[in-house]
């Protein structure tokens, strides 16, 4: 075998490898919990919560940082600018539709900032439910 088609066959196990992680990450399903489920030992694990908003502020900056609760306890959400933008590219006014009584589902990371629990969402995983 000579060295273009070692090459080659590299190049494409290559792509197909990153094309098969690509459709496995989409299948992956993040776990469901209430609001009032999220605690500091979950920190570093994905988590699904939805709830009514409320507590919103906007950085200067872009970050947005609310409060959402589902009747069973309230955890912080901290959406970073970036994603904040991204959001737009799916049809969604961070500024606007992120707003005190709006009813929306995050998907996330939880962390433990100061001593408190937060979900910060690192894609777009923001879905806006009334």
């Amino acid at each position: 075998m000579n060295e273009r088609t070692l090459v080659r066959l590299c190049l494409a196990g290559s792509v197909i490898g990153i094309v098969a992680l690509y459709f496995s990450l989409s299948l992956i399903q993040v776990p469901r919990y209430r609001t009032g489920e999220i605690t500091p030992a979950m920190s570093g694990s994905m988590a699904n919560v939805s709830g009514k908003v409320s507590d919103v502020y906007v950085h200067r900056n872009g970050h947005i940082f609310f409060t959402l609760n589902d009747g069973s306890g309230e955890v912080k959400v901290v959406v970073w600018d970036s994603v904040a933008r991204a959001l737009g590219r799916k049809g969604i006014n961070a500024t606007e539709d992120i707003r005190n009584g709006a009813l929306l589902e995050v998907t996330g990371e939880v962390i433990l900032y100061r001593g408190e629990t937060e979900i910060v969402p690192k894609r777009p995983d923001i879905k806006i439910l009334e």
